[in-house]
């Protein structure tokens, strides 16, 4: 299993942060 965190900064300061998650088989 594989967590992905990002965090992306657009131009107008409004921080967007997610995780995702998947399994490879």
């Amino acid at each position: 299993m594989y967590t992905v965190i990002w965090r992306v900064l657009s131009v107008d300061s409004h921080v967007t942060e997610g995780r995702f998650t998947f399994t490879i088989q």
